[in-house]
């Protein structure tokens, strides 16, 4: 099957005028990724992970390692309250929130300081959600597994500040 698999692809390569060099090399044509065949085990040990990786990610300015922990849909919120004013909502997409993480913005934490505890993690079939405390704010998560793997799907933190002068 895959033999005849290969010959097709090889054919429709060379009358598209596409290379053919890798589909003759025996390599597999490139698909979309789907993750692993299955989920994992035990969900509630690959979501800590997962955040512990995201707080590490943060911590050290690695947008490759926070890559790996969000949704492509990420979206990241933060509700600022200031004095004598109304509380506004800043939010960031998945892109944005890797461009904040790789300018290192959590690296202005001294690793001393660096905390990264879970609580209150709820599981489904395939959403879960969990706080998270940081050293210098707690974020409420929501998570999917997405093809057989846990991500963060939105983020939501609170900032307070100081009245203007």
């Amino acid at each position: 099957m895959r033999t005849m698999f290969l010959g097709l692809a090889l054919a429709a390569a060379a009358g598209c005028g596409l290379p053919t060099s890798g589909l003759a090399a025996g390599l597999p044509p490139v698909v979309q990724a789907t993750g692993p065949a299955r989920p994992p085990a035990d969900a509630e040990a690959a979501i800590q992970d997962l955040l512990q990786r995201y707080a590490r990610a943060w911590y050290e300015g690695n947008a490759a390692l926070m890559l790996g922990t969000l949704h492509p849909d990420h979206l990241h919120q933060t509700v600022v309250h200031t004095p004598n004013r109304l509380d506004r909502l800043e939010g960031s997409s998945g892109l944005a929130w890797l461009e904040q993480t790789d300018r290192g913005l959590g690296r202005a934490t001294p690793p001393a300081q660096r905390k990264a505890e879970v609580a209150g993690l709820q599981v489904g079939q395939g959403i879960a959600s969990a706080w998270l405390q940081l050293a210098d704010r707690r974020e409420r998560l929501q998570l999917v597994l997405w093809n057989n793997e846990w991500r963060v799907l939105h983020s939501a933190s609170e900032r307070s500040e100081k009245a203007p002068a």
